[in-house]
């Protein structure tokens, strides 16, 4: 399933958080710029993630260690989708996003 395909009822807010800061008096404004900010952490996180990337990239080209491991890659789609329904998000798209990470 790519991320075009997602079905977007399916994706849902971690259910705590949204029941910890639901407020029906909330704006679309206000409501977009937590959105927006949440999107920040994010991209903070995967510049972060990245740093991490290319240290191991060092680590490997120094020890001839080859680039790609597919063990690796298949463990860690298997903890992020495992890791996606308790948070009400799906596996499908988890798995999709983490392959493009990856």
């Amino acid at each position: 399933m790519s991320i075009r395909d997602f079905d977007a009822k399916r994706f849902r807010m971690n259910r705590s958080d949204a029941s910890d800061e639901r407020d029906s008096t909330r704006s679309l404004a206000v409501l977009r710029a937590m959105i927006d900010s949440v999107d920040r952490e994010i991209l903070q996180l995967l510049g972060r993630r990245n740093g991490f990337v290319g240290e191991i990239a060092r680590y490997k080209r120094e020890h001839r260690v080859p680039i790609r491991d597919y063990a690796r890659e298949r463990e860690i789609v298997s903890d992020r989708r495992q890791r996606a329904t308790p948070l009400g998000l799906s596996p499908e798209l988890i798995e999709s996003l983490f392959r493009l990470i990856l």
